[in-house]
Formats: structure tokens, sequence, C-alpha cells
């Protein structure tokens, strides 16, 4: 089942190449906008249901190590919001 019209025709590897920078992004950007987390957060949802095994494990992986980075990016909290 595919889940957008331009990543379902895309090889695997570009998917895999595109969350290796999304997470990058994630490290190396200090301050990061509010539209640059969206598109980061919408790159991770993608993929943690993409059909391949491969961009699903990779999109979990990366996600679970960057908990400690960015918290507000994986839980859906804007930046003005504290955790609990």
């Amino acid at each position: 089942m595919a889940y957008s019209g331009l990543t379902s025709i895309q090889a695997p590897i570009v998917k895999l190449q595109l969350l290796t920078l999304a997470a990058k992004v994630c490290v190396l950007v200090a301050e990061m906008p509010s539209n640059l987390s969206l598109l980061i957060r919408h790159v991770f949802n993608l993929a943690r249901y993409d059909e391949n095994y491969d961009v699903r494990d990779r999109a979990r992986m990366l996600s679970s190590l960057l908990m400690g980075f960015t918290s507000n990016l994986f839980l859906g909290r804007s930046d003005g919001e504290e955790a609990n």
C-alpha cells in the first residue's frame, strides 16, 4: 500500500538516504525552525509505515536514537510545550 504518490515510486535506498539526512539535520541544527521539525517528523512518520522492512526498521532505530536529542520532535509537542 503506497502512502504517497511521490514516495511510492522511490527506491528503498533513496528512502534510507532521506532518513539518514533527516537524522543528521536533527543532530546538527541547534535551533530547529518549526517548519523543518514538521518536515522531519513527516519523513519519519511516512517511513514508519513503509512497505519495505529496511526502511521501517531504520526509521524506528533512528527515532529511538534521536529521542535524547530532540524529544519534542518525536513526541509531537511544539516548542512551547513542556514534557510532564
